[in-house]
Formats: C-alpha cells, sequence, structure tokens
C-alpha cells in the first residue's frame, strides 16, 4: 500500500500521458453514473488493488482519478468506492442513470445521509455493498435515486429553520434534546444554524440502522467517536517534531539531541539564527519540561527548514518523519504543503503554528491551522458583535486600493449575519475619497449616528492618516451628541499604529480584535515569564508565548484522547498563556482552523480590557 500511495504522488507531480486506447471500453462493465454534467463509472476497490492498475484497466490518467477522488489522497483502500471519469467519446446521453453520488464529510453516519437524500438506510447499504453501517470520512458513496423511503412518518419531520431560531429553542419546541438534533444534523457541528435550513427532527429509533436502532431500543446512546478515543500512554515514548526555518547556516539540517535538550538555550544562541522561530522554540521547551516534570516521556526532533522547499522536499523523501506522533511546522504555505500531504498519508497531526494562510489545496483532516486568516478573524469578529437586539450598523470605509478587498469582505459578513436576524438591523455605509479630509463627510455621519439608537460603527482601514483623522471626527461628535450607545470597532493592525491618540481610543472606547492577550495579571503567565526569564535571560515574545501554548495544547490532547484527538476538540479545554483555540473543519473535507478571537476594548481607567 506503502508503494501504491508513493506512486500516485509521484503521477500527481509529473502528470502521465493518457492511457486510453480503442478497444479498452469493450472490456468495461462497470455501472455508470452522471454527477451534474460529468459521467463516471463506478469501482469499488478490490484487496491488493493499485491505482496504477485501476487506471490502466479503465484507460484513464492517474491524476485525473485522483482529482475525482479526493478520498484517496491518504491512499487508495481496499472497499472504497471510486467514480472514474469517462472519456468524452465514451460517455452516454443519459441524463440520469439511478444514482447520486454523496462524499462523506466529518461527522456523518449513514442515518443522517438516508434522511438527506430521503432514501433508506438499507437501500444506501445495498447500493454500496456496505457489511455494516460504518463509513469513512471522504469515502464515495452511491445514493439510490427513485426510491421511496418506507422509514414512518414519525421519523422524517423535517423543520424549516425561521429567521431568529437556534438549536435549542428548536429541541424544546420538539421535545428533543440537543444532542439528538446534532447527532441527526452533523453539519451543525461544522456550522451555525441559518435562515432556510432544514433540520431532520429525530422522533423515534424507527429508521435507524439496526445497529443504533438496538443500542436506543436498550436506553443506551450510540457511542460518539470521541468516546472510543484511546488515550496516548503516558509511560510511552511521544516524538514530536519541530520543523521551523531557523537558519542556523548548517549544511545538516537536524539539530542534534544534546543541543535540543539546552532549554538553557545558549547553544541555539550562539548561531545566527532567526529570532522569532528561536523565541517559539525556547517556548516550546518550556512546555516539554512541564510534562517531563510529571513523568512524560518526550523525545522532540528538530528540523531547520531554511526557508527551502528543497530542505523540506528531501527531509519528506528521506522518510525520517515516519515515526512522528505530531509535526509542528512549517511555516511558509509550500513547505507546509509539502509536509502535509506527507502527513496526511500517514494520519500524523501537523500544526501550522504561526502563519494564518495554507494552500487552499492542502484537504488534510489532520491539518491544524493555529492562528486564524484575517478574513477568518473578520467573520468571527461580525458573528461576535452582530446579535440579536442589534438595531443599527454602519461602516466607514475610504475608498482605497489597499483595504478595498477587506472593507468589501468586511461587507460580506455583515450582510450575511444580518440576514440571520429577526428583525434585521439598519445597514449604512458611507465612502470617503481617498486622500479627501475627513471632515468633508461629517455633516452625513452626524446624519447617521443617532444618539438615541444603539449603533454599531465598522471602520474597515489599515490606513493610519484616515484612521487617526476619522477618530477625531468621532471623537468630537461623541462631546456634542454624547453618543454613549455607539461602539466603535477597527481592525488588529491598529495595535501597530504608533500615532493614534490613545486618549481617544479611551473616550470612544473602540474594540479591537486578535488571536492573542495575555492576561499579566494571571499566576500561569507570571510564573512563565518568571521561568522564561531565569532560563534564557530576557523576556519572552508573542512568539514565545505561541511555542508554550501550541505544545501544552497539542500534546495535552494527544496524551487525552489519543491520535484521534480532533474528533474530542469540542469537550478539549485547557488554560493557555495568550490562545485559546477552538478549531473547526475549514473545509468540506479538509483541515481545521481556530476561530478563536480576543475582543479587546480601549478603557481609559483600566486600559486595554477583554470583552467576554
Amino acid at each position: 500500500m506503502l508503494r501504491a500511495t508513493v506512486l500516485f504522488i509521484a503521477f500527481l507531480f509529473v502528470g502521465v500521458a493518457p492511457l486510453y486506447a480503442v478497444g479498452v471500453a469493450d472490456s468495461i462493465t462497470a455501472p455508470r453514473i452522471t454527477v451534474g454534467a460529468e459521467e463516471f463509472w463506478v469501482h469499488p476497490v478490490v484487496k491488493g488493488e493499485t491505482l496504477y492498475a485501476i487506471s490502466r484497466k479503465y484507460g484513464v490518467p492517474q491524476a485525473t482519478i485522483a482529482a475525482a477522488n479526493p478520498q484517496i489522497y491518504y491512499g487508495v483502500k481496499e472497499g472504497q468506492v471510486l467514480r472514474i471519469p469517462i472519456p468524452e467519446g465514451l460517455r452516454t446521453k443519459k441524463e440520469n442513470l439511478g444514482y447520486k453520488l454523496h462524499q462523506v464529510k466529518a461527522g456523518e453516519n449513514l442515518y443522517a445521509i438516508s434522511r438527506l437524500y430521503g432514501v433508506p438506510v438499507a437501500d444506501i447499504r445495498k447500493a454500496n455493498a456496505l457489511i455494516s453501517d460504518t463509513i469513512q470520512l471522504n469515502e464515495i458513496l452511491r445514493i439510490p435515486e427513485n426510491t421511496v423511503s418506507t422509514a414512518p412518518e414519525a421519523a422524517q419531520v423535517i423543520h424549516d429553520v425561521q429567521k431568529g431560531e437556534g438549536v435549542y429553542g428548536i429541541s424544546k419546541r420538539y421535545g428533543v434534546t440537543q444532542e439528538a438534533i446534532l447527532e441527526a444534523n452533523p453539519w451543525l457541528r461544522e456550522r451555525q444554524l441559518e435562515l432556510g435550513d432544514k433540520l431532520v427532527i429525530p422522533q423515534s429509533s424507527a429508521g435507524l440502522p439496526d445497529s443504533l436502532a438496538n443500542l436506543l431500543g436498550g436506553g443506551i446512546q450510540p457511542p460518539m467517536p470521541c468516546d472510543t478515543a484511546a488515550a496516548f500512554p503516558k509511560w510511552k515514548t511521544l516524538n514530536l517534531v519541530l520543523a521551523l526555518p531557523f537558519e542556523l547556516g548548517k549544511t545538516q539540517a537536524t539539530v542534534s539531541e544534546d543541543e535540543v535538550y539546552d532549554i538553557s538555550g545558549t547553544a541555539a544562541r550562539g548561531m545566527a539564527a532567526n529570532t522569532r522561530y528561536l523565541d517559539f522554540y525556547q517556548g516550546v521547551l518550556l512546555a516539554l519540561n512541564d510534562y517531563r516534570l510529571k513523568g512524560y516521556n518526550i523525545r522532540l526532533t528538530v528540523f531547520d527548514t531554511q526557508h527551502s522547499p528543497t530542505v523540506v522536499q528531501k527531509l519528506v523523501q528521506s522518510d525520517t518523519l515516519k515515526h512522528a506522533n505530531l509535526i509542528i511546522g512549517p511555516v511558509f504555505p509550500k513547505n507546509l504543503s509539502l509536509v502535509s500531504q506527507y502527513a496526511a498519508q500517514r494520519r500524523i497531526p501537523i500544526v501550522s503554528p504561526l502563519s494564518g494562510k495554507i494552500s487552499a489545496t492542502d484537504v488534510n483532516p489532520f491539518l491544524f491551522q493555529a492562528n486564524p486568516s484575517f478574513y477568518t478573524q473578520l467573520k468571527t469578529l461580525v458573528e461576535k458583535t452582530v446579535k440579536q437586539g442589534t438595531t443599527r450598523i454602519i461602516v466607514l470605509r475610504e475608498e482605497s486600493l489597499a483595504d478595498l478587498e477587506m472593507a468589501d469582505k468586511l461587507e460580506e459578513f455583515l450582510r450575511a449575519q444580518i440576514q440571520r436576524l429577526n428583525p434585521p438591523p439598519t445597514l449604512e455605509v458611507l465612502r470617503y475619497p481617498k486622500g479627501e479630509a475627513t471632515a468633508k463627510r461629517t455633516p452625513q455621519l452626524r446624519k447617521l449616528i443617532d444618539a438615541e439608537q444603539a449603533t454599531k460603527v465598522y471602520i474597515p482601514s489599515n490606513s493610519e492618516p484616515f484612521v487617526s483623522d476619522l477618530l477625531g471626527q468621532l471623537n468630537a461628535l461623541s462631546v456634542l451628541k454624547k453618543t454613549d450607545t455607539v461602539e466603535i470597532y477597527g481592525m488588529s493592525r491598529w495595535f501597530k499604529m504608533r500615532n493614534l491618540d490613545l486618549s481617544q481610543l479611551g473616550t470612544l472606547r473602540v474594540t479591537l480584535f486578535s488571536p492573542f492577550y495575555v492576561d499579566y495579571q494571571s499566576r500561569e503567565v507570571r510564573d512563565f515569564i518568571d521561568n522564561y526569564r531565569s532560563l534564557y535571560r530576557c523576556e519572552p515574545t508573542q512568539f514565545a508565548f505561541q511555542g508554550y501554548d501550541v505544545v501544552k495544547y497539542f500534546l495535552g490532547a494527544l496524551y487525552k484522547y489519543g491520535e484521534n484527538f480532533h474528533y474530542c476538540l469540542s469537550r478539549y479545554n485547557v488554560p493557555l498563556l495568550q490562545n485559546y483555540f477552538d478549531f473547526r473543519a475549514s473545509q468540506d473535507l479538509g483541515s481545521y482552523e481556530s476561530r478563536a478571537l480576543y475582543l479587546l476594548r480601549f478603557d481609559l481607567e483600566q486600559g486595554l480590557v477583554p470583552l467576554k
């Protein structure tokens, strides 16, 4: 199987010439299906079959098959059902060949899929030759068309979601638990409820797969994936890999074991290294030291990726990482993608610890992005601040190319959030021509802001002159109209603007957002700073806090839940120094991205205050 996987990766990158030859189609008896405008052969994988053999059988390039079946990213496995794109000259003109295809998403089961399509579970089992109710993430299932569900009416209640409704209220309305609704609608674990969604409301065990119906009949809840998670043994050696662009200037990329465990950091500091990653590394060492003092057995291996895809490619090709239980890094998208592909094939959890960007092609359910992308932060800001009861929203934007995409995205997120509320708040947008004094638009701004109406003002700009000028106008307006009901939200980049008037920020009680916040009154933070100063003779930076938090979080998850800890993250909570992680699947098939975000408000008396 490993050999087949390696062949797949090789062909995927270099490509192959089409293998189709006249006469191949004559020997193909596989059933055909149509998905949209595309037509496919359906091929169940048998024991020992490789992608190369399947490609030869159908005369279709391996890369073409791989593109149509993302689940073979992890290798071709017995029992998988692949869709093989049919070459144009061999396609039929039939519009409906009896099946739809469904790709299994995280958290889905046969019951949920049967309700989604209105097809009995037994029919789906038969169409896919399933011998049990177990299905795999990304597996392609054939869903029979033109079938009639035999499930009793009571088990098929469908609820159309109305404005302002939530899972709790719906569960009370139908007299079922929230968990039962989540179980019947697994997609709710991946996103919020939206207007127009259709919820399956389970009323009885009728229509459930036999195995689940038996459990429910005995008063036992069906096990969730997390309930079967096995903790990583404390006594067993846990192999942790750290791959960062230290740029140590060595010809040998691997840091020696003695150097790794020198937590005083003196050996590493004697070399010309990238300071940010060295700080991160030193935070990692402090976290590991905490675990070792508690008796955990951890082996750390460190690689200097040197900003070089060539170095990372050699590291992957050497198969050095095969025994890793957790990989932290690399940082840059191209390097991360190389290691991510390798880790996905071997089901090794991998953490992108610092970058807010990962490749959109990294379809990997074992990849965790610790820092949310900027647009994820912007969307989370809207979701946290525009809630039921919000009545008025104002966007103040400069018509600048530099901020155009950001401002457009903010408006997009605001309009989407508004549609979920009942009654919907009003949205007003005031545009300022680039370079024009903001005072020229003050009359319009005065008309928009009503001192008697709660108003949220968003300023999607990273231009310091514009922001400073506009805050001056808002400050003068607040004195004139006594606008205590106005809340102002700015961008995270404002933290780096040196010339903003802090007194204005405090008077206006401006709120900014960030994935990071350090409470220096916390006992844990003070202890970390004391230890860091004692060992490294310097102050910890944001990167040092990040290194500590990432290791503490993910090693804790591994030790508590084992290699399948991603099923359990909704239950997992551990106090950290500057982060709190809230991982959600960022793609239908794929990687996890933290959506954790602090809202930080300026206060004249208390300084920067995190909002609950």
